[in-house]
């Protein structure tokens, strides 16, 4: 029976121009990966003058939903000299990012990339720590079943 769940275990990192299609280049070597959380933000909207009932003041403080954050995807990748480079001419650039997994569930969704630095890890092995900083709705796609 085929596995029809998505698992972080052989999850890949595409990525390519936005309003470029199918993002198709691979960020490979990925050591570690922490998916994206979407986290709607809040504002308050207690007024002062708001009361329970008979003038009584309603200290419970009232919250409304606001704009909805995509949020960050953060990873690790085994250091590679052309990795580097790659990394560092995506820098700040805007991007379409699609992370694919296993099952061949996808999301797709613009940013760009906001950190890449150095750890050292296991002995003589150096992983780059890279954060994409997303933008806009996430595309969800689920595979197709056939």
């Amino acid at each position: 029976m085929a596995n029809t769940y998505a698992t972080t275990a052989g999850t890949k990192l595409f990525y390519g121009d936005v309003g470029g299609g199918d993002p198709t280049t691979q960020l490979a070597g990925i050591d570690d990966i922490t998916l994206p959380t979407h986290e709607a933000d809040e504002f308050e909207v207690t007024r002062l003058d708001q009361e329970v009932s008979a003038g009584v003041h309603d200290w419970w403080k009232q919250w409304a939903p606001d704009h909805i954050d995509p949020g960050q995807i953060e990873l690790k990748l085994a250091m590679d000299g052309t990795t580097v480079e790659t990394l560092y001419g995506l820098v700040r650039q805007l991007k379409s990012w699609k992370i694919l997994y296993s099952n061949g569930d996808k999301i797709v969704c613009d940013g760009w990339i906001k950190s890449v630095g150095q750890e050292a890890q296991r002995g003589d092995e150096v992983l780059i720590p890279v954060t994409i900083r997303l933008s806009g709705k996430p595309v969800y796609t689920k595979a197709s079943a056939g």
